[in-house]
C-alpha cells in the first residue's frame, strides 16, 4: 500500500513518482529472480488518506486507475521471459497498481464520507480494500461493505460485535486483513485485553482471514513476527476454552495446518486476476507439498531437479 504523493516532496511529479515506484519494484524483482533464485512479485495498492482533501484523494485514485493499465517495455520482457529456463517454477511478472485503499484514523471519518471519491474506482471495477473496524464500531465495516463495496476489510476487529454482518462476511468470504502488531498498538492489547482479539472466533466461524504486516517501518516487525503474535493472540483468546473433562479446560494452540490455511488465504485474496491467482496457487502448493514430503522423507512427486518443469507442464490456461 502506498500513497504516491508522499514521494513528490523532492521535485518529482505524481506521475514520475509512481513510475519510479513501479520501475524500482521491477528492477528489484528481476535481480532476485535471475541473481538470487527468488521470486518476488510486488503490486501496489493506492492508499487514499482520510485526512487529505477530496482533490488530493481524487488525484491519488486517478493515478492508480491509469497505472493499473500499465503497458511498458518491461511488460514486453515479461512475455519474453515466459519460456526462460529458470530453477524457479514461477514466471516473472511486471509490477502494477491493482487496487484502492482508504486508510487513516477512523474516528469521525466513516467510510460513507468517501462515497464520491471511490466512484471512479467502482466504475472501472478496480479492487477495493477499506481500513475499518480497528478503532471504531462495526458500523464502519458495514459502511465499507455496503457503501464502498469493499472486497477486503483492513483490520475489522469490531466485526465480532455485529453477528449478522459477521455471518455475511463468512458466507460471501469477504477478506478480513488482521494485523496483530498494529492492532496491539492501536487497541492497547496487553494483559487481559489480549483475550478480546477475534482471530480464534473468526477462524472457528469460517471467516476468510489473512495475517498481514500493516506497517513494518513503524512496528519494526516482519510478517513472520506477525504470525507469532497471531498465534499468541489465538492461544489466549477468551473463546479458546476446550473442555477435556467435567469442569476442566485447556487452550488449543494455532496448528501448522491452520497457519498454512492463513498463508494460502493471503494468496487467494491477492488483488490479481483469476488466472494469475490459480497459477500462483498451483506453484505455491507444489512447493509446499515438496517440503512436506521431504520433511517426512518421502520421494518427491515432481522432478525438482529439472529446471522449468512446472512452468512447462502445469500451465492451467
Amino acid at each position: 500500500r502506498v500513497s504516491p504523493s508522499g514521494y513528490t516532496k523532492k521535485g518529482l511529479s505524481l506521475d514520475e513518482a509512481t513510475d519510479a515506484l513501479l520501475e524500482a519494484a521491477d528492477l528489484c524483482s528481476l535481480y532476485n529472480y535471475f541473481c538470487k533464485g527468488k521470486y518476488i512479485w510486488t503490486n501496489f495498492i493506492t492508499s487514499a488518506k482520510r485526512h487529505k482533501t477530496p482533490a488530493e484523494r481524487t488525484e491519488e485514485i486517478n493515478i492508480a486507475l491509469f497505472k493499473s493499465k500499465r503497458v511498458t517495455d518491461i511488460q514486453k520482457l515479461e512475455i519474453e521471459l515466459q519460456n526462460y529456463s529458470s530453477l524457479l517454477p514461477y514466471r516473472w511478472r511486471a509490477s502494477k497498481f491493482v487496487g484502492i485503499d482508504l486508510s487513516g484514523y477512523e474516528k469521525d471519518t466513516p467510510p460513507e464520507n468517501f462515497y464520491e471519491d471511490f466512484l471512479p474506482a467502482q466504475k472501472v471495477c478496480l479492487f477495493i480494500t477499506i481500513h475499518a473496524g480497528e478503532e471504531a464500531s462495526a458500523d464502519n465495516i458495514w459502511q465499507a461493505v455496503f457503501k464502498l463495496h469493499a472486497n477486503r476489510i483492513g483490520h475489522g476487529l469490531s466485526l465480532i460485535e455485529h453477528k449478522s454482518l459477521m455471518e455475511l462476511a463468512r458466507d460471501t468470504q469477504i477478506c478480513i486483513e488482521l494485523c496483530p502488531y498494529s492492532n496491539m498498538h492501536t487497541n492497547n492489547l496487553t494483559g487481559e485485553r489480549i483475550k478480546k482479539y477475534p482471530l480464534y472466533t473468526f477462524l472457528k466461524e469460517g471467516l476468510n482471514v489473512t495475517i498481514n504486516s500493516d506497517d513494518c517501518a513503524t512496528t519494526g516487525k516482519s510478517l513472520s513476527d506477525e504470525y507469532v503474535k497471531a498465534a499468541e493472540f489465538f492461544y489466549f483468546s477468551e473463546a479458546n476454552q476446550l473442555e477435556i473433562k467435567k469442569g476442566e479446560f485447556e487452550r488449543i494452540p494455532l496448528t501448522k495446518w491452520e497457519i498454512l490455511r492463513l498463508i494460502k488465504a493471503g494468496f487467494d485474496n491477492a488483488f490479481i486476476n483469476r488466472y494469475e491467482k490459480a497459477q500462483l496457487l498451483r506453484w505455491v502448493e507444489e512447493e509446499i507439498y515438496e517440503k512436506i514430503l521431504q520433511l517426512y522423507n518421502y520421494e518427491p512427486i515432481y522432478p525438482i531437479d529439472k529446471p522449468n518443469y512446472y512452468a512447462k507442464n502445469f500451465d492451467i490456461r
